[in-house]
């Protein structure tokens, strides 16, 4: 009979190479999104260490950035690492602080990332950090 489980072989009991493709209806909501994405995934890899291939990109919504809340322009994430889960992503935001449009640029990947942020009318980073404070 095949192996009960991983103490009896080496070999993984099940394999993992799900499609899933979503053309809109994909939502996340929680303390930091509140929005709705469109993709495509291969669920890979194991049962007990899944991992993602694919991308995900948002049709509408809003993210919260020091406790304003930023509509999102563009947002796009990518699995691009079959053995890691460190996705790449790309999100373009903005908001209105009396009177002041604020723009959140964020990219690179969950372990490395970096954020932007820019105003009009043009303020420096600083004083946009303050504004949001």
């Amino acid at each position: 009979p095949p192996p009960k489980s991983r103490v009896e072989s080496d070999y993984p009991l099940f394999r993992l190479n799900i499609d899933a493709v979503a053309a809109e209806g994909v939502f996340i909501q929680n303390d930091l999104f509140d929005a709705e994405l469109k993709g495509k995934v291969t669920v890979v890899n194991t049962i007990d260490a899944p991992r993602l291939l694919g991308s995900a990109e948002v049709l509408h919504g809003r993210m919260l950035f020091k406790d304003h809340a930023f509509q999102i322009q563009s947002a796009t994430i990518t699995f691009d690492s079959p053995t890691v889960l460190n996705p790449a992503f790309n999100l373009v935001s903005s908001t209105d602080i009396n009177g002041v449009k604020v723009q959140l640029y964020a990219s690179g990947r969950q372990d490395k990332w970096k954020v932007d942020l820019a105003s009009s009318p043009v303020m420096p980073e600083p004083e946009i950090l303050s504004l949001l404070a």
